[in-house]
């Protein structure tokens, strides 16, 4: 961890690990307690459960060891009422000078209740506030409806294009010459980020906010 990143982090969090928080939610830091939380998202998804079956695998650990990177700003999600681990939200790449990334992952039980548009507003106003930092960036994959309807009543504007970091530029140029079935909305999803069809197959939505 950089010393700029450290003191970003310190002024953050402050002494008692708060972010920041509303009458609902708060937004606070990661705790040793919540590694159950945390690994019951994606343990819970059909594509990934045999990871954490094998036991050679060590995906749990592997895991967990990349949601306390300290390079990234990761605030878990806690709802007031019943103290429930709701999921958490974040910024990355904040420390190199460009718009920091917006991500937020929720339970499957907590989806669809509008937390994102009670926390991100937090995440991000606080960042400002702190830092002066008034631009900011979210990746959506094309494919992820709610996420989408999510960014644009947050104010997000299309901004391009962003390969997925799992792809290289090969296995980049193998899915976009596929010719599979996209969804009838691609066409127009694609002209409102200056793209084709096909750059969707392995590039996420890129979406700007101005605080």
């Amino acid at each position: 961890m950089t010393k700029k990143v450290e003191q970003i982090r310190r002024k953050m969090f402050g002494d008692n690990g708060i972010y920041s928080e509303n009458r609902m939610y708060i937004l606070r830091t990661v705790l040793p307690t919540d590694k159950e939380s945390y690994l019951s998202i994606y343990q819970k998804r059909d594509g990934m459960r045999w990871m954490f079956d094998d036991p050679e695998f060590h995906y749990a650990e592997e895991l967990w060891k990349t949601f306390n990177d300290l390079q990234t700003l990761t605030t878990v999600i806690v709802r007031k009422s019943d103290e429930k681990f709701c999921g958490y939200c974040g910024l990355k790449g904040f420390e190199d000078g460009n718009a920091p990334e917006l991500f937020i992952e929720l339970v499957a039980e907590c989806q669809h209740q509008g937390i994102g548009s009670e926390v991100i507003p937090m995440l991000l106003s606080k960042f400002s506030h702190e830092n002066g930092t008034h631009e900011f960036i979210s990746k959506v994959s094309s494919e992820n409806i709610a996420s989408q309807k999510l960014m644009r009543k947050l104010g997000g504007k299309a901004a391009g294009i962003a390969r997925f970091p799992d792809v290289t530029e090969m296995a980049a140029r193998i899915l976009e010459e596929s010719d599979s079935p996209q969804p009838e909305y691609i066409e127009a999803l694609a002209k409102e980020f200056e793209t084709t069809p096909r750059a969707l197959r392995s590039h996420a939505l890129v979406f700007r906010f101005t605080v």
